[in-house]
């Protein structure tokens, strides 16, 4: 049974000097969950090294350097064609939100923190370190440092960054049985996520075709012999993990603070049932490929809901429970949300929060 597609070369974390680049994992910021445990590593945060030569600045003498200034800034480097973290809004102006109080659209896209955005050079100072924090929004990112002499101009380095949970592979949209029988439906793709079937590389993937298995046999032995039950899974991570919001909206208002790409704090609000919320919550995991949604309802094999098989609760933790005794371990953990089960598999890296279970 074949279920992970696709491969990925990741690049190292390290520090970086002109137009290169290195990989961090996306943040989650307090300004976002501020009632939960935040994984304060240093996966995310990375030192950004940008050498001006004297090639670069040809007119600017050592004892002229403090005259130099250089002025840091982030920006997002993807784009709809080059869209690798599917986050990319291909029409992003039919989104807005309140920024400061503005109605603003496009509604701008989290791009991490620096630790200066304005650094005078000294004598003989041609290496300037800046510290940067990534986003929470996975995807590529682009840290411009433009070099100003006397107010004006001269050059600018680039370096690039690529937000991203390593080792996320997608899991197969559909899964069939050796006699051909659809065992799972992976559905779920919205205007906003078309790549929501993201799981931690072989120990997410293994574990989630064998649970499905799982459920479709207790299901049949709890429903009278019914052979029939397609585990109809919503909802994972997306390619690069991260946030994984989900442009809903909600019945309360919801106001984050945020900086911009040039260090300037701003306030964007979502609106109760008037805005969308892009690039914000209400989804606040499945962000690295541990969790996965499944609807508590069969599919139909056509990626619609089958009501006049309902999946209980009773069902899916008799699931869960046998493979876990069956795996002398709690590979999977269950809860019920809405209308869906929310499993989480304990087995897998946790890049968010290390002691949760």
């Amino acid at each position: 049974m074949v279920f992970l597609q696709g491969c990925e070369i990741d690049i190292e974390p390290t520090s970086i000097s002109g137009p290169t680049a290195i990989t961090l994992r996306p943040n989650k910021f307090t300004d976002v969950t501020m009632n939960e445990y935040i994984y304060s590593d240093t996966g995310g945060v990375g030192v950004l090294n940008f050498v001006y030569t004297e090639n670069d600045l040809p007119q600017v003498s050592n004892e002229e350097l403090p005259n130099v200034e250089i002025r840091f800034r982030i920006e997002p480097a993807d784009s709809i064609e080059n869209d690798p973290a599917n986050n990319v809004l291909s029409n992003g102006y039919a989104y807005s939100a309140k920024v400061n109080g503005t109605l603003t659209s496009p509604i701008p896209r989290p791009v991490g923190r620096l630790s200066n955005y304005v650094v005078r050079l000294e004598k003989d100072q041609r290496i300037v370190s800046v510290g940067y924090t990534a986003s929470d929004v996975s995807g590529i990112y682009r840290v411009i440092g433009e070099a100003y002499y006397k107010g004006s101009l001269v050059t600018a380095k680039t370096s690039m960054v690529y937000v991203k949970i390593p080792d996320l592979r997608e899991f197969d949209r559909k899964g069939y049985d050796s006699y051909k029988k659809m065992l799972w439906n992976f559905v779920g793709q919205t205007e906003f996520h078309i790549s929501n079937n993201y799981v931690q590389s072989n120990k997410v993937g293994y574990a989630l075709s064998d649970i499905a298995i799982y459920i479709v046999d207790t299901y049949a032995k709890n429903h009278n012999g019914d052979s029939n039950f397609i585990v109809r899974m919503t909802d994972a991570s997306l390619p690069w993990g991260g946030m994984f919001w989900i442009g809903y909206t909600e019945d309360t208002d919801l106001s984050i603070n945020r900086v911009d790409g040039y260090g300037n704090p701003y306030t964007i609000t979502y609106d109760a049932y008037v805005h969308k919320r892009v690039y914000a919550p209400p989804h606040r995991t499945h962000r690295d490929g541990r969790n996965i949604d499944i609807s508590s309802y069969s599919d139909d094999g056509s990626g619609n809901k089958d009501t006049s098989r309902p999946l209980y609760i009773g069902d899916i933790t008799e699931a869960v429970s046998n493979y876990n005794k069956i795996s002398h371990m709690e590979v999977w953990s269950v809860i019920k949300e809405a209308d869906h089960y929310h499993l989480t598999c304990n087995i897998a890296s946790n890049y968010y929060y290390p002691y949760e279970y």
